[in-house]
């Protein structure tokens, strides 16, 4: 999966998180990931290992990226607070 790649389609998907109720969205997106990577046959843990390895390579690139990350940090929430 290279960084690149996948950008764009990241971008979509944390768009449309702004939709669901703000102390369900990182919740919801963590089953949205466990359920397709299983369904895929695909370890999750390792999915977010290497979303994390490629994280400065997606948000180091892009100023539209970067605008994303700073609205995930003040719009997402931890579901336990």
């Amino acid at each position: 999966m290279s960084a690149a790649r996948v950008r764009e389609p990241a971008l979509s998907l944390l768009d449309r998180l702004q939709y669901i109720p703000a102390d369900l969205q990182i919740e919801t997106l963590a089953a949205a990931l466990v359920i397709v990577a299983n369904a895929a046959g695909l370890d999750a843990h390792d999915l977010v290992s290497r979303a994390k390895r490629q994280q400065g390579s997606i948000e180091g690139v892009e100023t539209d990226v970067l605008a994303l990350a700073e609205y995930a940090k003040g719009e997402l929430r931890d579901p336990r607070n």
